[in-house]
């Protein structure tokens, strides 16, 4: 395994590929040390933009680009999100990484050879924000001497690491749970497809596995723990279905996974804090707050119905109103206040047409396995995974409007939907690799 997953035979166009992938992806690769990596938004925006040509020129989609649904909708975002910049005229750096986003998405989903580059890089990063998190819940002295000086604007690490939520390298516990989530997501996916389809390199990817679900528990994030596991568990149960004695093996697992939880709670404090939180919600203040905002974002709605206020809107114009400066921690009540009723059908229509499609896909690959290289096997599950978590955690968080989030969620929405309207490539060569 380590022989594949670090080792990466490029030719130059693969080569090519993976370099406009790492400036691309850099807002999520990089979480919030992007901040810190790149020291103006317009260096970013320069290199993204001589990626993107690089990555255009050397798979030649420009060409193949079709008027099919996920262009329409990709080509529908960069109209509502550039109308939403000009009219409420701020967050110049978001604007750029948010079109680049969808400009990637329209060059790449109909290409697959970046498909094996992506997932390691995505686990590669991800391995190195779960390690920094362990790491830094056991030397405190390493978190007090980096994080002050890699963020010195926030105040807050004291009293987060105090109370049992850690950020490792990013500056908010929540930022380390939106970089999380995706790891588990990535590396369980990695490690299912690869037993069942009885691979003996296995050790790898349940390390990375039991590395990324310790991190995630030491971020203290009940959402991001919580809607991960459903999306995991509904990709697993449709990936193994056809396995004999399906519904006892999952049964079991479901078992042995409560049992686990129940034990840990006791011996493992970390794990308690988490459950603790979710026994405590009614009396959460970050819970309490957030119905302030969504008041406030209803309001608006009402005053304007159809059009909505623009998007940024509800940053620019109705945080204010409700002493707050971030989103409305509600995806689909924010789209409506900022797209209204007409720009809001047209997304959440999107996401629910993404996410069937990405069942879809998962069940074809069920009842044609032996056609099917593992890479896309990996990318259908992981598209399941990641699509439920990231439904579910829009009813709490701001995953369409966090780079964090949205540049993985237009990836793997896109992906599904192209793999369903023009179908898999025939198995080849990377069907003998692990990624």
């Amino acid at each position: 395994m380590i022989d594949v997953c670090m080792v990466i035979r490029f030719s130059k166009n693969k080569f090519a590929n993976t370099v406009a992938l790492l400036v691309i992806l850099l807002p999520t690769l990089a979480a919030s040390l992007y901040s810190i990596v790149v020291p103006s938004s317009r260096i970013y925006i320069i290199f993204s933009i001589l990626a993107l040509l690089i990555f255009a020129c050397l798979t030649g989609n420009v060409r193949k680009i079709s008027l099919d649904a996920s262009t329409v909708f990709l080509l529908f975002m960069v109209c509502i999100v550039t109308y939403g910049y000009f009219k409420n005229g701020i967050f110049y750096g978001e604007y750029w990484i948010y079109i680049l986003t969808l400009i990637f998405c329209l060059f790449a989903k109909n290409y697959d050879d970046w498909h094996r580059p992506f997932l390691i890089i995505c686990m590669i990063s991800e391995l190195f924000f779960a390690c920094a998190t362990i790491l830094m819940r056991m030397s405190s002295s390493l978190y007090y001497d980096v994080l002050p000086q890699l963020y010195p604007d926030v105040t807050l690490f004291n009293y987060w690491y105090q109370e049992g939520y850690m950020t490792g390298l990013t500056d908010h516990y929540s930022t380390n749970g939106m970089i999380l989530a995706p790891a588990i997501i990535i590396s369980f996916a990695v490690y299912i497809v690869v037993t069942k389809e009885g691979k003996n390199k296995k050790i790898l990817p349940l390390f990375l596995v039991s590395i990324d679900l310790i991190a995630l528990f030491l971020t203290g994030k009940r959402a991001h723990i919580l809607f991960a596991a459903v999306g995991l568990l509904v990709a697993y149960y449709l990936y193994t279905r056809k396995e004999s004695n399906h519904f006892i093996k999952y049964a079991f697992l479901l078992i042995v996974g409560l049992c686990a939880i129940y034990m840990s709670y006791y011996f493992i404090p970390q794990v308690a804090n988490v459950l603790d939180r979710f026994a405590n919600m009614g009396e959460d203040q970050n819970i309490l707050l957030r119905f302030g905002y969504w008041a406030g974002t209803l309001k608006s709605f009402n005053q304007h119905p159809f059009f909505g206020i623009g998007w940024y809107g509800f940053k620019a114009k109705v945080a204010e109103t409700v002493g707050y400066t971030g989103n409305a921690h509600n995806v689909y009540i924010q789209i409506l206040c900022e797209n209204g009723v007409i720009g809001g059908l047209i997304i959440y229509s999107w996401m629910i047409y993404a996410l069937i499609c990405s069942l879809k896909n998962l069940g074809w690959i069920i009842r044609n396995d032996s056609e099917v290289g593992t890479t896309e096997k990996i990318m259908s599950f992981v598209s399941v995974a990641y699509l439920i978590f990231f439904a579910l955690y829009s009813v709490t968080g701001n995953p369409l409007y966090d780079m964090y989030t949205y540049q993985l969620y237009f990836i793997f929405s896109t992906y599904s939907a192209s793999k369903r309207q023009h179908g898999y490539s025939r198995i080849d060569n990377s069907s003998k690799e692990i990624l």
